[in-house]
């Protein structure tokens, strides 16, 4: 199994893992996430609370041609493991959805972006 992110908006995968890499898996203190909007590696500790982990699969880096950044809601690019709206561009953008076409106003995509209904966090380690 290898998890990649797709989406209409792109008509075609966005990112990929490696090759025969399988799942990569992260796991972040959902309290942390939901309170500070931070995806905190959980403890062990975090751990021993199955209720107290948020598990997701990496999807990889873009694929070749593509980008992908995580914005706040002005547009602001963030860091590494922040939660933020997806943005991407590539070769096979399309306009967008009609529930993904972004709104007038700071909370729509950046110019030559398209702006994903997605909420995530990057985290370089897990790619």
């Amino acid at each position: 199994m290898t998890p990649a992110y797709g989406l209409a908006e792109a008509g075609v995968a966005v990112t990929f893992p490696p090759l025969g890499r399988g799942p990569a898996i992260d796991a972040i203190d959902r309290a942390a996430l939901a309170r500070r909007g931070r995806a905190v590696p959980a403890t062990a500790g975090d751990r021993a609370v199955a209720s107290d982990v948020l598990q997701a699969a990496s999807c990889g880096r873009p694929l070749p041609g593509y980008q992908v950044r995580v914005v706040d809601t002005t547009g602001g690019e963030l860091g590494e493991r922040r939660e933020g709206r997806i943005e991407f561009t590539g070769p096979s953008a399309t306009p967008g959805t009609s529930a993904t076409r972004p709104p007038p106003g700071p909370c729509g995509a950046g110019p030559g972006w398209t702006l994903v209904t997605s909420a995530t966090w990057p985290a370089v380690s897990c790619t």
